[in-house]
């Protein structure tokens, strides 16, 4: 039971959401850079931060994005070459075996997971 890596759209939805957050506390907090009890240097250097932190955040889920591809990639090559690979074979019901005629090989059922995927 092999399953195609996956996982891109949890990570974009992760960075987007990271991103949304950080904006939104930044430009909730500018709010207030008005007020001279609060001071304006303060809440800009905070504001900064936030955009900052939530810009890291957000990218590190997206760093990840081209391994899991290419992950992908290769899932999908072996997938095709297994495919080939069981259009070819034929079933010997009387020996409860697998044959491949252009290789003159025989498979025994138990084995032929290993034969395709291997």
């Amino acid at each position: 039971p092999l399953k195609r890596p996956g996982g891109i759209g949890w990570r974009v939805l992760l960075a987007t959401a990271a991103i949304l957050l950080g904006s939104t506390m930044a430009c909730g907090l500018s709010l207030f850079a008005v007020t001279p009890e609060f001071g304006r240097f303060a809440c800009g250097n905070w504001v900064v931060g936030i955009l900052a932190i939530a810009g890291v955040v957000g990218a590190m889920p997206l760093l990840s994005v081209r391994g899991v591809m290419k992950q992908q990639e290769s899932y999908d090559a072996m997938i095709r070459r297994a495919r080939d690979k069981w259009s070819r074979l034929y079933y010997c019901a009387r020996d409860d075996v697998a044959f491949d005629p252009t290789q003159s090989t025989v498979i025994p059922l138990a084995a032929l997971g290993t034969y395709l995927y291997g």
